[in-house]
């Protein structure tokens, strides 16, 4: 990579760009004390909005991780710096920390409408900044709630392929917010949000197709579960345990998805739910009473008082 000119804070903040997990939103340890850092910073003091804004971001995610009130005031400074240079997430970045108490120590609804105000007049093209301006029109609480807006604003977001405001979009026509209902367009909107990688939007997919596909149910429900659902691997093991696909070792492949989903989310309800599968032979399987007694026991140990009754029952019967 060329080692760009440290007077340009547009090569500078590019050549960052390139360095940064752009997925995570954050920079890693090693990025602290490296180029990446390097390069944000001196942007953010050539001046450069945007370099501005992401070495706050960045800042906050040390806040979440550190817990110190010295970073935090570092964020708010370059949140401030780029909100003063045009940057329209800054802008409701601040709105939203002076909407609360918890950074500043103090709440000032004015300030936080100003900026409010001001980033809408800053008509942003950004798909992220009109996502963020619908969800405070849903929230009600820097604005007054208004579906109507809300929706304006995640459709402005959706149509650039942002898949959090098509999932909104299919949200507001499923649900008759800001517009009436329709299941058309709602399930238009949510698979797009699906096939952009949106997890909730999958769910909604299978949900729809468990009354006309099994197979497209558990495809969606299967892309959700790689992501780490716990409930998709819940229904993929539901699909799998009643033999909807005709497939080899069905049996199987349900006990496997949902012992994921146990392992994975590790919940009390859901170690209750495997463990109760397990007792009631729904899982049908030679050793399913030690199945039974093991996740009984994994959500014993959480104080489960459903499973220490289980558990006492099962031993009282098999000592007769």
């Amino acid at each position: 990579m060329t080692v760009p000119d440290e007077n340009d804070p547009d090569a500078m903040y590019s050549a960052a760009m390139e360095l940064i997990d752009e997925d995570a939103c954050r920079l890693t340890d090693g990025q602290w004390d490296g180029d990446a850092y390097r390069y944000l910073l001196r942007a953010a003091v050539l001046g450069h909005p945007d370099a501005q804004f992401r070495l706050a971001q960045f800042y906050t995610t040390e806040i979440d991780r550190r817990f110190t009130g010295d970073i935090a005031d570092i964020a708010i400074e370059w949140f401030e710096k780029a909100a003063e240079g045009g940057n329209t997430r800054a802008m409701l970045r601040m709105s939203a920390i002076w909407n609360d108490d918890i950074f500043l120590g103090e709440r000032d609804e004015r300030k936080s409408s100003d900026y409010f105000r001001r980033a809408l007049e800053s008509d942003p093209s950004d798909a992220v900044a009109q996502y963020e301006i619908g969800v405070a029109y849903a929230k009600g609480e820097i604005v007054e709630k208004d579906m109507s807006r809300a929706l304006e604003w995640f459709r402005k977001a959706a149509e650039q392929g942002d898949r959090d405001a098509e999932y909104s979009v299919g949200l507001c026509y499923l649900d008759g917010l800001g517009t009436g209902r329709s299941f058309e367009d709602a399930e238009r909107w949510m698979h797009r949000a699906a096939e952009h990688g949106d997890v909730n939007a999958m769910m909604h997919m299978g949900a729809w197709h468990l009354h006309d596909s099994y197979r497209k149910a558990a495809d969606w429900f299967g892309r959700a579960a790689e992501q780490g659902n716990f409930m998709a691997m819940i229904e993929l093991g539901i699909i799998y345990d009643e033999d909807r696909l005709g497939l080899p070792d069905t049996r199987e492949r349900a006990k496997e998805w949902f012992e994921r989903a146990a392992e994975t989310e590790g919940s009390t309800v859901v170690l209750e739910f495997l463990a109760d599968l397990y007792e009631n032979g729904e899982i049908d399987v030679p050793d399913s009473y030690e199945k039974a007694v093991y996740w009984y026991t994994r959500a014993a140990a959480r104080d489960s008082s459903k499973a220490i009754a289980r558990l006492s029952k099962m031993r009282a019967l098999k000592d007769r």
